[in-house]
């Protein structure tokens, strides 16, 4: 049996939308990856004065944005911790918890990128996971990632999950999870610039020291110009899927 292909998404989601959605489905489909996980940071360590809902409504968030998609999922391995993490813990946790066999793929944007030799004990992230980024000027803000913000997450059971949803972040059910997917083959695309919407044909694997591009269009979304435009009461239709939105409204987040 061919090793699982694991996408991880780290980021504050808050909130999450729909930059983050096509991100993860262009490195899905371009990496041929078995599935994403979404992993919401807990106490991220660069955003600790910014971070402006709970953990556990980013959680509840981010898991109503990704529902419907079955190749995605949430993991909710760092919103319980009570320290300040870092993407290289949350990597070992899982190459612990998910085994050797596994292939991780570290999802971030450009800028991201730019700064991998800031963060916390770098020289070890590319023996833990391939690194994709989004291609600069292709996904611009469609993520959060800034320095080291690209922690991963856990958290405790909130509004918006049904039936097992509360179970989808355990790192055990996303393992059950994948023996029911059919395995790709190992393969890596090439890096091409390409218009919107258009998947770049997959080629041999690139040395793991290099960020390998994934095209994307072209979202400039910001969480932070969302928050904005909530307590502005602007709609944000279109940008953040319909059920975040709902939940929001709901719970009174980002009016001020």
């Amino acid at each position: 049996m061919n090793a699982p292909r694991i996408g991880i998404l780290g980021g504050t989601f808050d909130p999450p939308h729909i930059g983050h959605l096509v991100l993860a489905q262009s490195a899905l489909t371009q990496a041929q990856l078995d599935c994403v996980l979404f992993i919401p940071a807990g106490r991220p360590a660069f955003k600790l004065e910014t971070v402006v809902a709970s953990a556990e409504h980013r959680l509840a968030m981010t898991r109503l944005a990704v529902e419907d998609n079955p190749d995605f999922a949430v993991c909710d391995c760092e919103v319980t911790r009570t320290e300040v993490s870092y993407t290289i813990d949350t990597l070992r946790e899982l190459k612990a918890s998910l085994g050797p066999s596994a292939k991780l793929f570290l999802i971030i944007g450009a800028d991201s990128a730019a700064e991998l030799e800031t963060w916390k004990d770098a020289d070890e992230l590319s023996s833990l996971a391939e690194i994709l980024c989004a291609a600069r000027g292709e996904g611009g803000a469609a993520t959060e990632h800034k320095g080291d913000e690209a922690q991963l997450a856990s958290g405790h059971k909130g509004e918006g999950h049904k039936g097992d949803e509360g179970h989808k972040g355990d790192v055990s059910f996303c393992v059950r999870s994948l023996r029911h997917k059919r395995v790709r083959p190992l393969c890596v695309p090439r890096p091409l610039c390409v218009p919107p919407l258009c998947v770049p044909t997959p080629i041999a694997p690139r040395p793991l020291c290099v960020p390998t591009p994934i095209a994307m269009p072209a979202l400039a979304i910001s969480s932070t110009e969302l928050r904005q435009a909530l307590a502005k009461k602007v709609s944000i239709r279109y940008l953040v899927p319909d059920r975040v939105i709902a939940y929001i409204r709901k719970h009174s987040l980002y009016d001020r």
